[in-house]
């Protein structure tokens, strides 16, 4: 049985293999030229992302509004490995999904499916790798210490919250019983002249 790297590369493939590389050289020069479009695009996916995740994972919202000024300074960092990534990837994977678009499972080759069934092992007999139990396991660690994170950011504002009112309340005391020791009232004081004892 012939295997796919000893058969020679039919018509179609050959095709498919030459409009793939224009496919993917257009691309490239695309983005090369429209940069600012790219610039434009990885600003608004910036902006989207930055506020759906200080949604999602904060909770607080006075924190939410004191962290959208700092999401906002990292923005040129993002943008500057932003436009290397895209300009480095997203021609492949653009590529990659129109080419995807143009297939047609129908048609396929009947020595091609037997080749993938002989080749591709099932998935669910495949146990599971070690990275994907170990991030299972950083998951769950992970949610453990947002819970934990909520939990003391509640417990620091209010701990400042009852610190604050304390202080609050014991400077207006303190403020009240000045007021009362330096300034007796004015009628005692004319009582003290007229009858001292």
């Amino acid at each position: 049985m012939e295997t796919s790297s000893e058969r020679p590369e039919s018509r179609r493939e050959a095709i498919e293999r030459k409009n793939m590389d224009d496919m993917l050289l257009t691309l490239e020069h695309l983005f090369e030229r429209e940069e600012s479009t790219a610039k434009i695009v990885l600003d608004c996916l910036y902006n989207m992302g930055s506020e759906n995740l200080i949604y999602r994972k904060v909770c607080f919202r006075p924190l939410r509004i004191a962290l959208r000024p700092f999401a906002k300074l990292s923005k040129p960092v993002f943008l500057f490995f932003g436009l290397r990534w895209f300009k480095a990837n997203c021609p492949w994977l653009i590529a990659d999904w129109l080419q995807s678009l143009v297939e047609f499972d129908g048609q396929t080759n009947p020595e091609d499916t037997e080749l993938q069934q002989i080749q591709t092992p099932e998935l669910n007999e495949l146990p599971p790798p070690d990275y994907v139990l170990k991030a299972e396991r950083s998951d769950r660690e992970i949610e453990r210490l947002n819970a934990q994170v909520r939990l003391l950011t509640s417990s620091l504002v209010v701990t400042v919250a009852i610190l604050g009112s304390m202080l609050a309340w014991l400077g207006y005391e303190l403020h009240v019983t000045r007021s009362l020791d330096s300034d007796p009232p004015i009628a005692t004081q004319d009582r003290q002249q007229e009858f001292p004892f």
